[in-house]
């Protein structure tokens, strides 16, 4: 994986499968100062029920795709709102500028997975 890419994760669980996740910037963000990166199409990997040997909190299929993999960034501006799904295998470029990032990252479940699984 690029030596810039950090915290990589994907954060779903066997139980929730369908919730998506968006991030509000709350400062301005460039390449610099280490924006979100998303693996485009990672959430069609298969087996998300076992995890890599390589990285723990990413797929097993990731080991066998990362070096096809298609990643995505860009500058941010404040207010910006990025959606994506929970399965979306995502992180940060290493933040090169002397700034803080800062954003509201929030989840949404549907109401029938929450009753199924009590975590209402």
């Amino acid at each position: 994986v690029n030596q810039e890419l950090q915290n990589l994760h994907e954060q779903s669980t066997q139980k929730v499968r369908l919730m998506p996740l968006s991030k509000i910037l709350v400062v301005n963000m460039d390449l610099q100062s280490g924006p979100l990166v998303l693996w485009k199409k990672s959430h069609l990997l298969r087996n998300y029920e076992s995890l890599s040997e390589n990285y723990e909190e990413l797929p097993a299929a990731f080991d066998e795709s990362v070096a096809e993999s298609d990643w995505i960034s860009g500058k941010m501006q404040q207010g910006d709102a990025i959606i994506f799904d929970i399965k979306t295998v995502h992180g940060s470029l290493k933040n090169k500028a002397d700034v803080f990032r800062v954003s509201c990252d929030t989840r949404w479940m549907p109401l029938r997975i929450a009753r199924k699984y009590d975590l209402q």
